[in-house]
């Protein structure tokens, strides 16, 4: 392989030479503790798009997904449950988690809306935008005792408040 020059203003995906996007890619190739691919691109420049390689973890045969954390929850480090909260400890305005390991939602945060005698009803808020008083809207859910845990309560900090 010949001598390699680094080129100045490297970003990824854009060709180094005209900053267009449009670079054209070969198949991966490996070099010690570094890959490679060989790209190009309309205005003619050509060379080779370096990545380090990295450690990540180690993983087994069950078919989990290294990069998918929610895939792995399992494995986690989660405190043991040990029972759940009575209904005077957990009122509306709450944050809680949900602990249940089967709950499609796990390990969401949820606000809690209402305490009832068989769990809790509580919401995630789900913003439409990112402008400045953009509506929420909010996905409910019920959950039973003992298939969530208390975090602590939900402070709104209103414009000017800052402490």
């Amino acid at each position: 392989m010949s001598e390699q020059i680094a080129v100045p203003k490297s970003v990824l995906g854009k060709c180094p030479s005209c900053g267009a996007e449009s670079l054209q890619y070969d198949d991966m190739e490996l070099d010690s503790e570094c890959l490679y691919y060989p790209c190009s691109c309309k205005c003619g420049w050509s060379g080779l798009e370096w990545h380090s390689i990295t450690f990540i973890e180690y993983t087994s045969d069950d078919n989990s997904n290294p990069f998918d954390p929610i895939s792995r929850i399992d494995k986690l480090a989660m405190p043991e449950i040990t029972g759940h909260l009575a209904d005077e400890d957990v009122r509306a305005g709450d944050v809680v988690q949900i602990t249940d390991r089967e709950h499609p939602w796990f390990p969401a945060l949820m606000y809690v809306d209402e305490v009832k005698p068989w769990g809790i009803q509580a919401c995630v808020l789900m913003p439409e935008g990112n402008a400045k008083g953009s509506h929420c809207s909010r996905a409910f859910n019920r959950l039973d005792w003992g298939k969530f845990e208390r975090v602590g309560r939900a402070i709104i900090i209103e414009e000017g408040d800052a402490s």
